[in-house]
């Protein structure tokens, strides 16, 4: 009886630790933020970003720009140009080489969309966010998904408000309605 409470024992000590059966592959860790490099822009509030050896989507937290044309539907009225103004805030004149960034979270947001990209701020070093300059350009407005304010919120407001009195970006070619398509133009 001794012996077969020992192995029991063994047995049960053994799955707990994992000792039997096919090991699992560790996940990757989570990234904690920290300086990347944006590799491109994927469209007016996303753009892909080296942090350390992986690839990140990033969609810039707090902002919804236009979306360009694509899959055989009609783009929104100025997806290209805030796609555009994108590249050069994020890729300037490197010669595709992309900017350093910081990326940073919210505390109030999750870490990753239904799409798997991950909200976060990615801000130039030194210097104004992207997000900050596509508000400023009049090229995205501020979003709040789910009523979840964000840290920047106030800021975000303050730079759009300013775009739209001076009709920038969306606010003069699509009198701010961006939502609308570009066939409509």
């Amino acid at each position: 009886m001794a012996r077969s409470a020992i192995c029991l024992l063994g047995l049960t000590l053994a799955l707990a630790l994992g000792g039997c059966g096919p090991e699992a592959a560790p996940a990757a860790p989570e990234p904690r933020g920290g300086l990347g490099r944006v590799v491109r822009v994927v469209d007016g509030d996303t753009v892909a970003v080296r942090i350390g050896s992986r690839l990140e989507r990033v969609r810039l937290l707090g902002i919804d720009a236009p979306q360009r044309p694509g899959g055989g539907g009609f783009g929104e009225c100025g997806g290209d140009q805030a796609q555009r103004a994108l590249e050069r805030f994020a890729l300037g004149a490197t010669g595709g080489r992309g900017l350093r960034v910081r990326i940073s979270f919210d505390l109030q947001q999750e870490r990753r969309d239904r799409a798997g990209r991950l909200i976060a701020y990615a801000d130039l070093a030194p210097g104004r966010g992207l997000a900050e300059r596509q508000l400023e350009a009049g090229l995205a407005e501020p979003y709040v998904y789910r009523g979840r304010r964000f840290e920047r919120l106030a800021e975000y407001r303050t730079l759009s408000a300013a775009a739209r009195r001076r009709s920038s970006g969306i606010f003069g070619a699509c009198g701010g309605a961006f939502h609308r398509s570009e066939e409509s133009d």
